[in-house]
């Protein structure tokens, strides 16, 4: 296989359905931003929620949320993983979406690349 062909293979083209895929990840996401951290701790360590889900063009994905919980040190926060794909055998091995978000008992949730240093960072969320 030539280097052509592999850096097409790992490209981050667009794939049939990622928009409403990435709609169906965000809608989960800010169903999780609206819930207790006391809940969202009862829901870690289980097995992952998965869910038939249709897109806004009537297409069905199948969405996957697995909370974790993680202890750094004396802190614990939880690690969620939202992942959407079309549904089909391969679907779970190649996700359409995959966000990766931390919450602590604070009450802040981030995605998972470092903590903006500003306070109105639109990247930092409340939640709960």
């Amino acid at each position: 296989m030539g280097m052509a062909r592999l850096r097409d293979y790992w490209s981050e083209r667009s794939r049939a359905g990622c928009a409403e895929a990435r709609f169906l990840a965000t809608e989960q996401l800010h169903a999780l931003r609206h819930t207790s951290y006391r809940e969202l701790r009862a829901r870690a360590g289980g097995r992952a929620e998965v869910e038939s889900v249709a897109g806004f063009s009537g297409e069905s994905f199948r969405r996957r949320t697995t909370i974790e919980c993680v202890r750094r040190t004396d802190d614990e926060e939880l690690r969620i993983l939202i992942q959407v794909d079309d549904g089909s055998l391969w679907g779970r091995l190649r996700p359409l979406v995959e966000d990766l978000v931390l919450a602590t008992p604070d009450g802040e949730m981030v995605g998972g690349y470092a903590l903006p240093q500003r306070a109105d960072d639109p990247r930092r969320f409340h939640y709960g």
